[in-house]
């Protein structure tokens, strides 16, 4: 280490003689002084330098990351959405579903209990005509209020 700052020194004299003004007449061991003092700022400088490289590259580092987690939210937030989307029609079906059920167990037990009247063919057909009017407009007010939804869930593309 000492050799190599001996080198240095010695590598760089030349310039300090060449520059003149204050350096002429000056002891060798003055102008050696100098030359240490030269040295170790250029070390500093090259050290500081070397940091703020460094630091630079921490710098674009950590935006890279930043934009990384930006967009992964973006990503996450909109999949929350979707899935909070996908369970309020299932949530709805699932009581369109219920709703479904007693209405066809209340006409079954209308059914059985007129199966012997006279009439009991005019209420089949009333039946038939009202479950198809309700069918239609379950599936229109399913497409304008809840949207149509694509087989997989997903809202279909626009």
């Amino acid at each position: 280490s000492r050799s190599a700052r001996a080198d240095r020194r010695a590598s760089n004299r030349p310039l300090l003689h060449a520059i003149g003004g204050p350096w002429r007449g000056m002891e060798p061991q003055t102008i050696g002084h100098v030359q240490e003092q030269l040295d170790s700022a250029f070390s500093t400088m090259r050290g500081n330098m070397q940091m703020m490289a460094e630091r630079d590259s921490q710098l674009h580092s950590m935006a890279e990351k930043t934009n990384e987690f930006s967009s992964s939210a973006a990503r996450f937030s909109q999949g929350a959405m979707q899935l909070r989307r996908q369970e309020e029609m299932r949530r709805r079906r699932m009581i369109l579903l219920a709703v479904a059920l007693a209405m066809a167990l209340a006409w079954a037990a209308v059914a059985y209990r007129l199966r012997g009247e006279p009439y009991f063919r005019k209420f089949l057909q009333a039946s038939a005509a009202a479950a198809a009017a309700l069918v239609l407009v379950a599936s229109a007010v399913l497409r304008c209020c809840c949207g149509h939804e694509e087989p997989d869930g997903s809202q279909p593309a626009e």
